[in-house]
């Protein structure tokens, strides 16, 4: 303060070091604009490196804390060099605070390692950058290396990256790809429950597509694994189109006991209307009347404004 010279510019650098040494890192970022002026000029755009370096062990700090937003924010404010700090949390931090082109610039270096396994690791992170900002077409391309290291590796790919190889070629309009790679997803994770974020993309496009065959085969896998696991995110729709193409293919049998397993379900008044119509209606294909007449009332019996409901009305008349 006494010093309006060169003797203070040097005071307020010493300064800088005494607090940085001390661990106060917040109050060296305090300093910024008066180091700035003491080493250069205040007009200055350049950050001091004093500054820098008390930024770089916040952001040290956050990432060891998992403390994503506040990590991220020195590094970008500061223009903190990644080199010394942890990559793999700063590219979870990165991917967390959707930085994805920080993510890929990251990564991109690291998927040319000499060691096998950390190149491996870093190509799914690359590929999972890519993923976010919607490059499919490199996303199906790094996948092809990552498989191929996977063999030579003998490891298998993460689900998830199997699984933005399948969404990239789904993008794509390349749904054979696509169907192949869900078909190493389940040769190599075949019970997991995330399978089915997978088949619901090849039910839902089969559905659009009115291919039966595959709708019924994938809409099954979807809900014996929420059987298995007890979660029904894709009820009721997946039932739903799987009735309707077994009713399609005339296999008329597996629909009605599809939607008989359906009402078990925790569904909506107009979903559950819905189910009891098919159920009476499939009845009465098998010539199952009573059964028929037996689903047809409790659908008329449910206190909802549903078309459904008015079409299980007209039939209870007609039976």
């Amino acid at each position: 303060k006494k010093y309006k010279n060169k003797i203070g510019d040097r005071a307020v650098v010493e300064k800088a070091k005494l607090l940085l040494s001390k661990k106060r890192y917040k109050d060296v970022l305090k300093m910024e604009d008066s180091l700035r002026y003491a080493i250069s000029d205040a007009n200055s755009t350049k950050i001091p490196k004093l500054v820098q370096k008390a930024a770089y062990f916040l952001a040290k700090e956050n990432l060891k804390k998992d403390e994503c937003i506040d990590a991220v924010g020195y590094i970008q404010r500061y223009s903190v060099s990644y080199e010394k700090l942890n990559k793999n949390k700063l590219f979870e931090c990165f991917i967390r605070t959707s930085r994805y082109e920080n993510a890929k610039e990251l990564s991109k270096p690291l998927i040319s390692q000499k060691y096998l396994k950390k190149r491996y690791r870093w190509l799914q992170n690359y590929l999972l950058s890519e993923y976010k900002l919607n490059k499919f077409a490199n996303v199906v391309e790094v996948g092809k290396d990552i498989q191929s290291l996977a063999k030579v590796l003998k490891i298998k790919p993460k689900i998830e990256t199997l699984e933005y190889i399948f969404m990239s070629f789904m993008k794509l309009g390349k749904q054979n790809k696509a169907i192949k790679v869900a078909k190493e997803l389940e040769k190599n994770y075949k019970s997991n429950l995330k399978n089915s974020e997978v088949y619901i993309e090849i039910v839902r496009k089969a559905s659009d597509d009115r291919d039966d065959l595959l709708l019924s085969e994938y809409a099954k896998k979807i809900i014996s694994l929420q059987k298995k696991y007890k979660s029904y995110v894709y009820t009721p729709f997946v039932e739903f189109s799987y009735i309707g193409a077994l009713k399609r293919l005339g296999k008329g049998k597996e629909a009605y006991w599809v939607a008989k397993e359906l009402l078990k379900r925790k569904l909506s008044l107009d979903d559950r209307t819905r189910a009891l119509y098919y159920i009476g209606e499939l009845a009465l294909k098998l010539k199952r009347n009573k059964d028929a007449k037996e689903y047809f009332k409790k659908c008329t019996n449910i206190k909802t404004n549903s078309s459904w409901r008015d079409i299980c009305e007209q039939n209870l008349k007609l039976l």
